[in-house]
């Protein structure tokens, strides 16, 4: 039976072995550009196309369904299917399947960028990346002192970063099961919930530009307390 830091660092090395390289832009980013107020179901779904990659590999219906559902929620546009046949400005299919692929046109692109106003850079290279992953932690203890332990113990990681960054970030080297040496740059948040968590991710990308962020912990478990019965029996 393996270890879970084997288990931990495995499931890192299995994440990061199937990264392709993506702008970081994220879907969030893209959605929050336009005011809720202001935001059409056209410039969420050519926003989940772009995060998805569509204007280089073409996907399904499906695949821009979940990822708009995994973000919003009830509130994703309903009809997907029927809005990227009325998109035909801006996608075209590009396999008949089944199932049926979209691909997200230089003009749907560009009509992305005048909603976002935000740059959306059509490629990037692993040049653009300093750093292979970064771990975000609620809790120092014992969340972040679990993945130290989990990559070869405090004494090899190291502080890194600028002092003027809340924050304290450490740095370490991860070696695959291939052999090649990953960057892995950790820190935690100042407090729990999901503006610091916010913050410090931003924080990060900001500072190690990682092609991979990743956020570990216990999920706010607790253990349970031991609860004794009377009487002496079990």
């Amino acid at each position: 039976m393996q270890r879970p830091n084997q288990l931990l660092i495995g499931a890192v090395q299995s994440t990061v072995s199937k990264v392709t390289v993506q702008e970081m832009v994220t879907f969030s980013t893209i959605a929050s550009a336009v005011k809720p107020s202001e935001r059409s179901d056209q410039h969420l779904i050519l926003g989940a196309m772009f995060c998805l990659n569509a204007h280089v590999e073409a996907v399904t219906a499906k695949q821009i369904k979940d990822l708009l559902e995994l973000h919003l929620g009830n509130k994703a546009p309903t009809n997907v299917n029927a809005s990227l046949r009325a998109y035909d400005a801006y996608v075209e299919p590009a396999e008949k399947g089944p199932p049926l692929r979209w691909h997200l046109t230089p003009e749907g692109l560009q009509a992305l960028r005048q909603m976002s106003g935000l740059e959306l850079a059509e490629k990037t290279n692993g040049n653009d990346f300093e750093t292979d992953v970064g771990i975000v932690c609620a809790l120092e203890q014992p969340e972040f002192e679990a993945i130290m332990n989990a990559m070869g113990g405090p004494e090899k990681w190291k502080v890194v970063g600028s002092p003027r960054f809340p924050h304290v970030y450490r740095q370490t080297t991860l070696t695959t099961a291939d052999g090649r040496d990953l960057r892995v740059v950790g820190t935690t948040s100042t407090s729990m919930g999901l503006t610091a968590a916010a913050i410090v991710t931003t924080q990060l990308i900001l500072q190690f530009r990682p092609r991979l962020v990743v956020m570990v912990g216990i999920a706010a478990g607790t253990r349970p307390p031991v609860r004794r019965r009377s009487g002496g029996g079990p």
